[in-house]
């Protein structure tokens, strides 16, 4: 069994069981194993090895047949679903940690900044909550109830 993936460069990745060989667009295959000392005949499993991989090796044909499909068994766009309405990562990281930074809501430095700015008179804090109104972390986690987090 074998399978064809495209690499850099316009080479393409031939991969099988035991062996890889680069295929350039064109050209032929010319395996090349290296040089074996001693007589080949005395080494029977290491010939055998051999031959099983040079022919496991598809014919050229086969190559350029599988080369020219790819592009139709991969996925193209019109396939992608389409996920502009789900949560995005930044949606998701704020409700685990219970915090909100999105356009519509201020954040501490922001409103320092505001409240700084304030020269003279008095500021309108009544759209603001003051600490005596807010819960502290110990209550909120009480009245939370258990959550327990599994891996999707």
């Amino acid at each position: 069994m074998y399978k064809v993936e495209i690499t850099n460069n316009n080479k393409y990745e031939l991969e099988l069981d035991r062996a890889n060989v680069v295929v350039g667009s064109g050209g032929t295959v010319v395996p090349v194993w290296g040089t074996i000392i001693g007589d080949i005949t005395q080494q029977k499993d290491l010939q055998e090895e051999l031959t099983g991989i040079k022919e496991s090796i598809p014919d050229l044909t086969q190559v350029n047949e599988d080369i020219a499909n790819l592009e139709s068994v991969k996925a193209n766009k019109s396939e992608i679903p389409d996920v502009t309405g789900l949560a995005t990562k930044e949606d998701l990281k704020s409700r685990v940690t219970m915090s909100y930074l999105g356009a519509n809501y201020y954040k501490k430095a922001e409103i320092d900044k505001k409240l700084d700015a304030i020269t003279s008179g008095e500021a309108d804090l009544s759209n603001y909550y003051t600490k005596e109104e807010t819960y502290s972390r110990k209550e909120i986690d009480e009245m939370m109830p258990t959550q327990e987090w599994t891996d999707i």
